[in-house]
């Protein structure tokens, strides 16, 4: 039953947002073999994550009226590549917890050019990790 999940990521080339967080429960529990599933580096994730997860970046940036939020996460750099963004990649999971495992997904944001950041949502906040 457990590899069911692996062969169906596998088999489909994208994640779904259910299936990312069946791993992170997973990994919560100390299966660290669901890392193996980042063996190729990187996974897609569906059209709907796509869509929900821009909306939820663009919120953080601009205001519905179109203006620049006053406490946005990004920088220049990465205002540029959401203003020219491709796709969504899940990259990897980290560890932000501190006496127990609480393990986030961590997602990579992609230009039009290649250009990219990655980020993670931690208590729902935005934080940019390189």
């Amino acid at each position: 039953m457990k590899q069911n999940i692996y062969n169906e990521v596998a088999a489909a080339g994208v994640i779904t947002e259910r299936q990312i967080l069946t791993f992170k429960s997973r990994l919560n529990r100390g299966q660290d073999e669901v890392l193996n599933i980042f063996d190729n580096g990187y996974l897609n994730i569906t059209p709907e994550q796509t869509n929900k997860g821009l909306r939820w970046l663009l919120n953080q940036w601009k205001t519905p009226n179109g203006k620049e939020r006053k406490n946005n996460p990004f920088g220049e750099r990465e205002t540029t590549i959401l203003g020219n963004f491709s796709h969504f990649q899940l990259v990897d999971f980290i560890d932000c917890g501190r006496y127990f495992s609480a393990f986030l997904p961590v997602y990579r944001v992609v230009s039009l050019s290649g250009d990219s950041f990655d980020y993670f949502v931690s208590l729902g906040v935005c934080n940019i990790n390189g």
